[in-house]
């Protein structure tokens, strides 16, 4: 997966890609690194990395896509005055690129199980539905979430 089509994304956060365009883009060939963290994972069923992985690709899908729509405003004063010394396009260039090879890394690991172990792939699909339609009835019903 290249981001070289894309322009200059550090002379100008602008022109980062919508995140369906990163997402359309082929993975390409899978390098080596990925398999091996695949050999050093603790005992996690492959079911739940894929489901992590996903959950996760979600996420910075979101974030990616926020932070490219409203640029400095999506992020927080400690972004902007600390991480980078005030500079907010500074800042919004590290945020955009930072979640664009996030993606990048979740992308290269959900295909390497589909590649790997494709029996997998339609378990981990559906349960990641089912928590999904879970959440959507406790959101809709009022009930308070909370990560901690």
């Amino acid at each position: 997966m290249s981001a070289a089509g894309f322009g200059n994304f550090w002379a100008d956060w602008k022109t980062y890609p919508p995140a369906a365009e990163i997402l359309a883009q082929t993975v390409g060939e899978i390098p080596a690194w990925v398999a091996d963290s695949f050999k050093k994972r603790e005992k996690r069923s492959l079911c739940e990395v894929f489901e992590d992985h996903s959950r996760q690709l979600q996420q910075d899908v979101e974030r990616y896509e926020d932070v490219r729509v409203r640029g400095v405003e999506a992020l927080s004063r400690y972004d902007v005055e600390i991480c980078a010394q005030g500079d907010g396009d500074a800042a919004t260039r590290t945020a955009i690129s930072l979640k664009y090879n996030h993606i990048s890394y979740h992308r290269l690991h959900l295909e390497y199980i589909r590649q790997r172990w494709p029996g997998v792939v339609p378990f981990a699909e559906k349960h990641l539905q089912q928590e999904q339609q879970a959440l959507a009835i406790k959101e809709a019903a009022g009930v308070q979430l909370s990560l901690f």
